[in-house]
């Protein structure tokens, strides 16, 4: 949090949103820590272990399907989380998934952000524990 000029409260109280501009400093600063250690993809990776992913894991292995849950996280969970990027997949294969996301005209710039965001859905199917 150091330099950011935001109080550690400002990005963990869950009843809050997180203006981008903050959010896209906050995951420049993540890669900046993380550097000589891991990677942005690896961090991201690493986010499906999380506690706060159980309930997809535990829900998704009995409900959905790895497309289910790709459909399910670019319709509503990207739109709620992130609503400055605009999220798309088209499936290429049956197990091969093209992402892209675009950030809204005039929004901070940040690469950290969709390079950890690339390791987290690159990792989405081990929440249900597949390969």
């Amino acid at each position: 949090m150091r330099g950011l000029g935001l109080p550690l409260e400002h990005l963990t109280d869950s009843s809050r949103r997180i203006d981008w501009d903050d959010l896209a400093r906050f995951m420049d600063r993540i890669a900046e820590a993380c550097a000589g250690v891991m990677s942005p993809e690896e961090f991201g990776e690493r986010l499906v272990a999380v506690p706060s992913y159980e309930f997809l894991r535990r829900a998704g292995q009995i409900l959905v399907s790895p497309a289910q849950l790709y459909w399910v996280a670019e319709r509503w969970m990207a739109p709620a989380m992130f609503p400055v990027v605009v999220v798309r997949t088209r499936w290429l294969q049956p197990d091969r998934l093209l992402v892209t996301g675009d950030l809204l005209p005039g929004r901070r710039p940040s690469e950290a952000f969709f390079r950890i965001c690339h390791g987290n859905v690159a990792a989405l199917p081990r929440v249900l524990d597949l390969p």
